[in-house]
């Protein structure tokens, strides 16, 4: 899954345009792997280019929303 998901945004930062973008998961059994892959994309000028979020409609309790 960790290579299917990095394709594509590796293409568009390879081509410089990669926008900002804020990337989230249903299932916490994904959380490391995509937090760990944010890492390929902090570097100058836009630090945080790719963020990692709560699906928070979908986790809509507070505690599912800190955890994540």
């Amino acid at each position: 899954m960790a290579n299917d998901l990095l394709r594509l945004p590796d293409k568009r930062h390879r081509e410089g345009k990669l926008a900002k973008t804020i990337l989230y998961s249903l299932n916490p059994r994904d959380n490391d792997m995509i937090a760990a892959m944010l890492g390929n994309f902090q570097e100058s000028p836009v630090v945080g280019k790719i963020q990692f979020g709560s699906g928070w409609w979908f986790l809509d309790r507070k505690y599912g929303m800190r955890r994540r």
